[in-house]
């Protein structure tokens, strides 16, 4: 009898596996012929995949759908299958590798949209690196879908700073003036006017944000190319805390905190929400917060604009949004200490996607999924 049982469960051992390697071979298969451009053939062997037992197997037929769909242009079922491939595994790093997909628009059924939000409200909700993309989708659907009630709470759940004074425009031909210290960085006074780009005098101006969610455009408050701005306010702090600066910009830039330089970037890129995360220690009371950011040359026809924006936010140890701090129209009283930052750019958000990958791929260099 021990030994019927034995080889039962042997073979059922053995019939499993056999069925797991054959879904495994199908996989690779069905890569194989993605990236051979036949994304039609590698469709109908991912479909194959999506009813089998295992959860990581069939998640990575569902991202591989993904990619089909991608590839064909069919960013809306690319959703869908992206999502169900998260529902499958719970994997959040692949899940999150691709944030390029447009949640906010209510396109695949009242069902579908149910169960999209839920997701993406525990998401949003939940601690971690990832959460501000999901609170960022979570307001744009709210917005599309008139909720308002729903966007003004998550408007408050995102943080952003809003209450700036700003000024500019300064020259910036060949990103000059990155490296070039105009009178906001060693003189902080709101009544004082400078002479700025062209010759022309330049003064604050108290800004109105026109988004939501806090991005501020340049291009809504200056149109001069080849320029630079400032933006200035005071954070004020209930007690002395450490917390990470969260920034996400287009265009080059610098953010100081009490006259020291925490994030510097001299090269125009487009980045998104908590793309720079830096620890920093506000001192209790009054903060200094400058923001200098630079346009660029705006090429007729290009899909790459050369207008400047950004959004930031204070973060706590668990990445969420630090509610204890608010913002002062007054310009700060600080003591500028020694810190150095040695590491102005870091990237936590991003690089703990690509390291993950990075592994997945090394260990196993046929693992088109990472790939």
């Amino acid at each position: 009898m021990i030994s019927k049982l034995i080889l039962f469960f042997t073979l059922t051992i053995l019939f499993v596996s056999g069925i797991s390697g054959s879904q495994q071979q199908l996989l690779d298969s069905a890569w194989t012929e993605l990236l051979n451009n036949r994304p039609i053939k590698a469709r109908e062997f991912f479909r194959s995949v999506t009813n089998g037992k295992e959860p990581g197997l069939v998640a990575q037929a569902y991202r591989g759908l993904g990619e089909v769909e991608a590839f064909l242009g069919n960013n809306s079922v690319s959703e869908l299958y992206f999502l169900d491939a998260y529902r499958t595994d719970k994997d959040l790093l692949m899940f999150s590798a691709r944030p390029d997909f447009n949640f906010s628009v209510s396109r695949h059924g009242i069902t579908y949209d149910k169960k999209r939000d839920e997701v993406l409200l525990k998401l949003a909700n939940s601690s971690g690196l990832f959460n501000g993309w999901y609170q960022d989708a979570l307001l744009q659907r709210y917005l599309n879908q008139g909720e308002l009630k729903k966007a003004e709470k998550m408007c408050k759940k995102i943080g952003a700073i809003t209450n700036w004074q700003f000024i500019g425009p300064f020259e910036n031909v060949s990103n000059c003036g990155f490296s070039k210290k105009y009178p906001p960085e060693f003189q902080r006074d709101y009544s004082c006017e400078y002479e700025g780009k062209n010759g022309n005098e330049v003064k604050w101006h108290k800004l109105q944000t026109l988004t939501p969610n806090g991005w501020i455009f340049i291009n809504n408050y200056g149109t001069e190319e080849n320029a630079v701005y400032y933006f200035s306010t005071t954070i004020s702090s209930p007690d002395a805390q450490e917390v990470y600066i969260s920034f996400g910009a287009s265009g080059s830039f610098e953010v100081l905190l009490n006259g020291n330089t925490v994030l510097l970037d001299s090269v125009f890129r487009n980045t998104g929400i908590d793309s720079y995360l830096q620890k920093v220690r506000l001192n209790k009371g009054e903060n200094d917060l400058l923001v200098k950011i630079g346009h660029e040359t705006v090429y007729p026809g290009s899909s790459l604009s050369g207008y400047a924006n950004f959004m930031l936010r204070f973060l706590d140890k668990s990445y969420r949004p630090v509610t204890s701090i608010e913002t002062l129209s007054k310009i700060a009283s600080f003591k500028p200490d020694s810190t150095v930052f040695k590491n102005l750019a870091p990237s936590p958000v991003l690089d703990s996607i690509s390291t993950a990958l990075e592994r997945l791929f090394k260990d196993d260099n046929s693992g088109f999924d990472a790939l």
